[in-house]
């Protein structure tokens, strides 16, 4: 069972929120965190490629990805990064986006680490 309350300071997810976006069904819930957990690192790894490859597009698309599967999260900053990365691929500003990749990098592999725990939890999920 979800617990509804972020309680944990070391909870960078809001899971109300998460639950309020799957109309409560903790089992919807779980379905989008296991794809997040497979395409979350995929995209990551397409944005690294399109970088190294001056791939605007895919840069920008991989980005876009991030961005809206991290909505169902309430996860406004990983958010704000992904769509930094986005738009510096949408502008083709490359001399930009080590440093947003790196930083989005970093903040969803804190983010998938959550996720991972609060879907593996002997608790339940959301309960650490």
């Amino acid at each position: 069972m979800i617990d509804h309350q972020n309680s944990n300071p070391e909870n960078r997810l809001d899971w109300s929120f998460a639950m309020d976006n799957v109309d409560q069904d903790e089992e919807l819930l779980r379905e989008v965190l296991d794809a997040f957990l497979i395409e979350g690192p995929q995209k990551l790894d397409e944005a690294k490629k399109a970088m190294a490859d001056g791939d605007a597009v895919t840069l920008q698309r991989a980005a876009h990805t991030i961005k809206g599967a991290l909505r169902i999260f309430g996860e406004p900053d990983v958010m704000q990064t992904a769509e930094n990365l986005e738009m510096a691929g949408k502008n083709e500003q490359f001399e930009q986006t080590p440093e947003l990749y790196e930083r989005l990098s970093t903040e969803l592999t804190e983010t998938l680490a959550e996720i991972n725990r609060m879907v593996n939890s002997p608790n339940g999920l959301g309960k650490t």
